[in-house]
């Protein structure tokens, strides 16, 4: 089976690598500025980094840092997987 395509969009994805750390998150509205795409192609695009090309991209929802980053630490994968599974931040 051939490797999955990925997109002009999500070849830019290096705008969430350099955002290291949930302290250094950045919104998906800021994304789609950045790259000029409406909100739900750059949630499309996250989307399908993540689940087809296995990217460990995170989200956040807190209220102070909001926004998707690369993490840094086991505690911050773990934390991912526990809202993935929890449904809670």
């Amino acid at each position: 089976m051939p490797a999955p395509v990925i997109t002009p969009l999500e070849k830019r994805y290096s705008l969430i690598w350099y955002r290291r750390g949930k302290r250094n998150s950045i919104m998906y509205r800021e994304l789609a500025v950045r790259l000029g795409a409406e909100t739900r192609a750059i949630r499309n695009a996250v989307e399908r980094l993540v689940t087809v090309h296995h990217m460990p991209i995170c989200s956040s929802y807190d209220a102070k840092q909001a926004g998707y980053f690369w993490p840094v630490s086991q505690e911050e994968v773990l934390g991912q997987l526990r809202i993935l599974i929890e449904g809670e931040e």
